[in-house]
Order: structure tokens, then sequence, then C-alpha cells
């Protein structure tokens, strides 16, 4: 049965983009899709953050 994850970066407790990298790693895992919640309340870095650590680079 798949398994999706989901997940929210809260400034309040990921603070650092090795800190969100390490815990989308990690989590991502535990599922075969990853989803983000309430991104609309992030601000132009941890957008940033999320693309450099979901979005895989084409071949």
């Amino acid at each position: 049965m798949p398994v999706d994850v989901g997940v929210t970066l809260d400034p309040d407790v990921i603070g650092s983009e090795d800190e969100w990298r390490t815990f989308v790693a990690e989590v991502g895992e535990l599922g075969e899709e990853l989803h983000v919640y309430n991104h609309a309340l992030m601000g132009e870095a941890h957008l940033d953050w999320l693309n450099a650590a979901v979005v895989k680079p084409e071949n």
C-alpha cells in the first residue's frame, strides 16, 4: 500500500537550509510521495530551500 508523507517548513522549527535538506531526505524515504503543506506561508528563501531539496535535476 502506498504511503504519502506530508511536511511543512516552519522557520521556528527548521532554521537553516541544511536542516531542511536533512529533514526532507529522511522523511522522504518513508513514503512514495512527499507533500508540502502551508507552502503559501513560506518566504522566498524558504521556497528556494524547498525547490533545492525536492526538485530532481534533469538528465
